[in-house]
């Protein structure tokens, strides 16, 4: 995605058909016109993302474009805003990057169908060798490899890609459990909009909490991704994380139902895999969609549904 958008140059060329201060300073003439303007440039840029970037990647890039919108013009007096996701007044540029009905509908039932193939028991993938994985997840915070740590703190505390790597803090506060605050997906603001750190919350983790936290110290010692925002970290990490996560996983603990290695794993992968093996480990008699939501800090019970694509193998013993 980072040779195909052009994030910069669309700024540019918005600022330059931005109106600044009141409208009442401006015509209506002037007003129109600038929105008229901005709307056109906005539409230019989803059709040429569109005819770059396949659906699911389109939406990403959306929302990158909206996000440096919003950090371009923050706290600037514009004649002509509108409000955000949050409800906070922002650029009108934010509204007019927008995809059409069909790429909505498409995205949508898309996305209904992946969830339910699994929750309706086809296409679920069986982790086996669990403690082998959660072992050799353990070794690889001894290795003097920045993306090796990363994927085994992946796997053995459930975080996004961009936590372990940028955001994410952790304090052992038992055996195995840590005091986790720096949530990446957590939109919570202060009446100017700014957004502030969610709130922390405990965490198991799949092994000793103290090794956990000192591999989190030793990884952002080797490479130190503060400077950068969440969109450059994982624009300039992703590949090589994923193919890290491939090097150290792949075909290994993961099966279809007939018992075949499955051939793809990623760096999101191990963020489900990681709720199985830690209800088994911890919370057996749970209910899964709670628990899965107490350790990766949803609120709502459908977005754990996520992550139910993978399943312990009902032979597995941990």
């Amino acid at each position: 995605m980072a040779t195909v958008t052009r994030i910069d140059e669309f700024l540019a060329d918005i600022e330059g058909l931005t109106l600044i201060g009141n409208a009442s300073d401006y015509s209506k003439d002037q007003i129109k016109n600038a929105r008229d303007s901005i709307n056109k440039r906005c539409k230019k840029e989803i059709d040429y993302l569109r005819k770059h970037l396949a659906l699911t990647s389109l939406r990403r890039a959306r929302s990158d474009y909206r996000n440096a919108i919003k950090a371009r013009f923050k706290g600037q007096h514009l004649a002509m805003t509108c409000k955000d996701r949050n409800g906070f007044a922002t650029h009108i540029a934010y509204k007019y990057l927008v995809l059409n009905k069909t790429e909505v509908k498409s995205y949508s039932d898309h996305e209904k169908d992946r969830i339910n193939s699994f929750l309706d028991g086809d296409y679920r993938i069986f982790i086996r060798n669990a403690k082998q994985m959660i072992n050799h997840a353990i070794g690889l915070l001894d290795s003097d490899s920045f993306y090796d740590i990363a994927t085994g703190l992946l796997l053995l505390t459930g975080r996004r890609s961009v936590e372990v790597l940028k955001t994410a803090s952790f304090e052992a506060i038992a055996a195995n459990k840590v005091l986790f605050s720096g949530q990446a997906k957590k939109s919570i603001y202060d009446a100017e909009g700014n957004k502030l750190d969610a709130e922390a919350y405990e965490i198991y983790t799949l092994c000793d909490a103290e090794i956990v936290a000192k591999a989190l110290h030793k990884l952002r010692s080797i490479k130190d991704y503060s400077n950068k925002t969440e969109r450059e970290v994982n624009s300039l990490a992703a590949s090589a994380l994923n193919k890290a996560v491939k090097r150290n996983f792949l075909g290994k603990y993961t099966f279809n139902l007939d018992g075949v290695a499955c051939m793809n794993i990623e760096a999101k992968s191990l963020r489900s895999i990681y709720v199985h093996l830690a209800q088994r480990l911890f919370k057996e008699n749970s209910e899964l969609t709670k628990f899965a939501n107490s350790q990766l800090g949803h609120s709502d019970r459908k977005t754990a549904d996520n992550y139910m694509e993978y399943k312990l193998h009902p032979d597995e013993r941990l």
